[in-house]
């Protein structure tokens, strides 16, 4: 079960309690056993921390009344009729559910929201339900870009299972070009980059962790072995220096680019990479630098601004991209059709 969920159940668990006709008041130690019966463990101090949460935190607008009773020796909630379940849902809510609800609709149809898309109906309906008497009319206004085609979703839920479940697939591997491999794999979390999914995890048989597209796997299947644990505890770290999904195993570097000033007027709206930092903006140049790892997809994003960037530093990039250049002159002056 992930933390959030199970987060989401102790309020539930403990609303449960403080809100029932019977037993006003509950010791931490009384809470505890009555998430062990939801095979939920915790400590005293996470109990205090969901106290803490409920009452205060503003993202989750519970406000709960939670109190502690020296008499009774137990906390409880001071309006007896209170409960997160009974708090009201204002019209600017109902606006962000129904955002929600369109987001959740581009899911619908891949065969690992199947499970979800139950849910996700209900979710539409409640909607409607609570905008009765709203006259205006409601569309799907966000849009998002979609393939037009995408083999391998059918490994999704597999996949999704393998990684909750912490269980090692055997993963049967055809890369372009090369011949079928069969990977003995411990997954870790699912990326998308360019509308490709990949599995990001390691080989039974070695540390090295890298992505698995799932374009290009065969069969996804259980395989018996001890799970090895997932190093990574912050995906967002881990991939911090990067663009795409190819982690090198090398340090990232400082690199400054030119760019045209028209073209500039884009990547001043949307940042090549979140550590990118303007060195120079005038009607000659839009000059930044990015401290990341050149990598197979940085390398191919700075091929697409061609010829409206240029690479100043480091010489190591700038010949590279040069080399490109080159090869692609060569199928040009060939003199192919």
């Amino acid at each position: 079960m992930s933390s959030g969920k199970q987060t989401y159940i102790r309020y539930h668990i403990i609303d449960r309690c403080f809100s029932s006709p019977g037993q006003k008041y509950f010791t931490i130690e009384e809470l505890l056993e009555k998430l062990a019966d939801h095979d939920i463990k915790v400590t005293k101090r996470t109990i205090e921390n969901d106290f803490k949460a409920m009452r205060e935190d503003s993202q989750l607008g519970f406000y709960a009344p939670i109190a502690y009773c020296w008499i009774n020796k137990g906390h409880y909630y001071t309006d007896p009729d209170y409960s997160i379940n009974k708090l009201p849902i204002t019209q600017d809510q109902v606006k962000l559910l129904e955002i929600a609800s369109h987001i959740l609709q581009q899911f619908k149809g891949m065969n690992f929201f199947s499970e979800m898309e139950e849910i996700v109906d209900k979710l539409g309906n409640t909607v409607k339900d609570l905008r009765k008497g709203d006259k205006k009319e409601s569309y799907p206004f966000i849009h998002f870009e979609e393939a037009a085609f995408q083999e391998g979703l059918q490994h999704m839920a597999p996949l999704i299972k393998a990684i909750n479940d912490e269980q090692p697939v055997t993963i049967h591997y055809n890369p372009f070009g090369k011949e079928l491999k069969e990977h003995n794999f411990h997954p870790y979390f699912l990326k998308q980059y360019k509308q490709r999914w990949y599995v990001i995890g390691r080989p039974d048989s070695k540390k090295l962790i890298f992505p698995l597209a799932l374009d290009r796997m065969k069969n996804v299947s259980h395989f018996e072995g001890e799970y090895k644990p997932n190093p990574i505890s912050n995906p967002d770290e881990f991939f911090k220096n990067i663009i795409g999904i190819s982690y090198a195993q090398a340090p990232a570097e400082n690199i400054i680019l030119s760019f045209s000033p028209q073209q500039g007027n884009y990547i001043k709206t949307q940042y090549l990479h979140k550590s990118q930092k303007i060195l120079v903006d005038n009607e000659k140049e839009l000059r930044i630098s990015v401290h990341i790892v050149p990598n197979y997809e940085f390398i191919s994003l700075l091929m697409g601004f061609t010829p409206d960037v240029e690479v100043l530093e480091p010489q190591s990039v700038r010949e590279k991209v040069k080399e490109l250049f080159e090869k692609g002159l060569e199928r040009y002056g060939s003199g192919k059709k």
